[in-house]
């Protein structure tokens, strides 16, 4: 029995095909650890729509079918790769694959997985790739049911990564108050200290700055 099954935690960790998408398995086995989670690893194929209306194909249909019959062929491996490497680190994860014309489902994946957590890269675009190519891991923050840990590649990757120390920034608003829930489940398993950060204005009257402290 899973411990999605016997009312456990899950950790989605979602692959993309490429090794930067491998970056936040560190982090996620980290939380599954110390939450006794079970981590679940998802590869979608997509299968797009290679043309543009009015200009033709942007790239030709018989090189399409190629690359799609690579990333259904690839998609299994990859995933068994990963929860391998979940299982070396004394984890027990399952992997999913799922066809779909848009990464964006993963969102629907994780609610029916009743994802806790997600935990992946990011490619970090910005500008107009950002606009052009739209951020998968940006529509899964916004639009998911869950917290989403976002984990940008720098350097090499960490085999235990830091992250015992949290910082929640607040505006004074409820809103940014929602991750202290979060928090609170973290606390004392994964995050050891958490530093709450409130930035006034220098022109700011002096009853705001006083409020910020006092919250």
């Amino acid at each position: 029995m899973s411990s999605a099954q016997a009312g456990g935690s899950v950790i989605l960790m979602p692959l993309d095909g490429s090794e930067m998408s491998e970056f936040a398995l560190p982090y996620a086995a980290e939380i599954a650890t110390a939450l006794g989670a079970e981590p679940v690893v998802a590869r979608i194929v997509e299968r797009t729509h290679w043309s543009a209306a009015g200009s033709g194909y942007l790239v030709a249909p018989q090189m399409y079918a190629e690359l799609l019959a690579i990333a259904e062929a690839d998609a299994p491996k990859e995933t068994q790769r990963a929860v391998e490497r979940f299982s070396a680190r004394g984890l027990t994860a399952r992997h999913v694959v799922e066809y779909a014309i848009s990464p964006a489902q993963l969102v629907e994946i994780s609610e029916r997985e009743h994802a806790s957590y997600v935990v992946m890269a990011t490619h970090g675009r910005s500008g107009m790739a950002r606009a052009t190519l739209g951020s998968v891991a940006d529509h899964v923050t916004r639009n998911g049911h869950c917290p989403t840990l976002l984990v940008r590649e720098r350097g090499r990757l960490p085999e235990h990564p830091a992250l015992a120390d949290a910082l929640l920034p607040l505006d004074g608003s409820a809103m940014s108050e929602v991750a202290l829930p979060t928090l609170a489940r973290l606390a004392g398993k994964l995050v050891n200290r958490v530093t709450l950060l409130r930035v006034i204005e220098p022109d700011a009257r002096r009853g705001v700055s006083d409020t910020a402290q006092e919250g």
